[in-house]
């Protein structure tokens, strides 16, 4: 637990602030205060934990309760843009409210994954998938966003199949891309969408049973992250300073 105290005697004189008779009293005193010490930092300890607790749970209760009262209602908005955006198309009003009606969809969609992750509701579908076809299933939902971007693909068309929950995978993607757009100036600057394979090194590759080693990355040239926030920024509901 670390140093609890510091406990310093002194008296005028120079013999002994503590007589050896009652060394052993006082050092049964000094353990005793130290106990009592350390059982008020467990106590602390317990009631912010509690807190959290109860925090947490009032978070996944307000979660789930904002997925059951606002998905007929989202859905219907987002119909609604779609079907404005055939009406009136060319119109940048209705290409915007087709936009603004998407993220807000995905933010929704997040939020109720939250909550199920959190419920330990949420179970992993594990299936082979094609890297390059989930890269370009991601890059077609976002089309009306990254039509201002020109998006660098450098996919090596030789990549493995890989095991993933398709639907996560996805979601992973289109939050990538959607962040990288929405910090990045338009028509500047290029997305770039990467996957690169290698064989893991000699030791690696006894570590690893041999596996293949697969990079993906989604990087712009936005505005970045201040060094103060990489501690705290996979944190739920953290955002950095000034994005």
């Amino acid at each position: 637990l670390g140093v609890l105290a510091v406990l310093g005697l002194e008296v005028s004189s120079r013999r002994d602030p503590v007589t050896a008779d009652k060394q052993t009293l006082f050092a049964t005193l000094i353990g005793q205060a130290a106990l009592a010490h350390e059982r008020l930092n467990l106590e602390e300890e317990a009631r912010h934990v509690a807190g959290l607790r109860q925090r947490d749970n009032l978070r996944a209760t307000l979660l789930a309760s904002i997925g059951h009262d606002l998905k007929t209602p989202l859905t219907g908005v987002v119909a609604a843009a779609d079907a404005l955006g055939q009406e009136r198309a060319g119109s940048p009003v209705a290409a915007t409210l087709q936009i603004e009606a998407r993220k807000l969809r995905r933010v929704f969609d997040d939020l109720v994954e939250m909550a199920r992750i959190e419920e330990g509701v949420l179970a992993v579908k594990w299936q082979a998938i094609d890297l390059i076809d989930a890269v370009a299933a991601a890059v077609h939902d976002l089309r009306s966003e990254l039509m201002q971007h020109p998006i660098d693909l450098a996919v090596p068309p030789t990549l493995p199949l890989v095991e993933a929950d398709p639907r996560m995978l996805h979601r992973i993607l289109v939050n990538l891309l959607s962040n990288a757009v929405k910090f990045t100036f338009e028509g500047k600057i290029a997305i770039h969408v990467s996957l690169e394979h290698q064989d893991a090194g000699s030791e690696q590759a006894d570590h690893n049973c041999g596996k293949i080693v697969l990079r993906f990355s989604v990087s712009d040239t936005g505005i970045g992250i201040p060094e103060d926030s990489f501690a705290t920024i996979f944190e739920p509901f953290v955002q950095a300073d000034g994005s």
